[in-house]
């Protein structure tokens, strides 16, 4: 099944719940006023794998057209939909993050999001780009609150996604 995503004029992104449940029952979106909305990196995934066309003003957009739409006002569009579709080709089930430093919560393979709690916080980051060890300090101790371990998402010069998991030491 091909879904019609409507991007309306304030670019959100949204579908009737009645005709996306499979889409939700997979961890897409999130429910309001029976519609189901994606995240821009969710929508531009699924127009990607021909899952679903994003239709504005009536006419569907192509890929292009959407990214360079819907990266007017989504910060670190090109990054998260590079790093979504690469988890979610390994069947992930990933979900929007909190604010600009976490980008996506990630749950297990095979655990159902809406009765499991994600285990994992993920942070993306361009390979040259740095971060300080103060921030990374302040991510971990977040990511440790929050009881999930932190995912560091590198994004290489070539697209490529390498995956590390951060923890603190002690040193005695």
């Amino acid at each position: 099944m091909k879904y019609n995503v409507t991007l309306n004029e304030k670019e959100k992104l949204y579908l009737p719940l009645e005709l996306s449940r499979n889409l939700y029952e997979a961890g897409y979106g999130f429910v309001g006023d029976n519609y189901l909305y994606l995240e821009p990196y969710e929508a531009l995934y699924l127009l990607y794998k021909n899952k679903a066309s994003i239709i504005k003003d009536g006419k569907p957009l192509s890929f292009e057209e959407a990214f360079k739409i819907l990266s007017k006002n989504t910060s670190k569009l090109w990054e998260r939909f590079v790093v979504y579709m690469h988890l979610r080709e390994k069947n992930y089930i990933v979900r929007k993050g909190y604010g600009e430093d976490y980008d996506f919560l990630l749950y297990d393979k095979g655990s159902n999001y809406k009765e499991a709690y994600a285990k994992y916080i993920v942070t993306i980051l361009r390979e040259g780009l740095s971060i300080s060890i103060g921030k990374l300090d302040e991510m971990l101790d977040f990511a440790r609150r929050m009881r999930k371990e932190l995912i560091i998402a590198i994004i290489d010069g070539n697209g490529d996604v390498s995956f590390y998991k951060a923890s603190k030491v002690k040193i005695i």
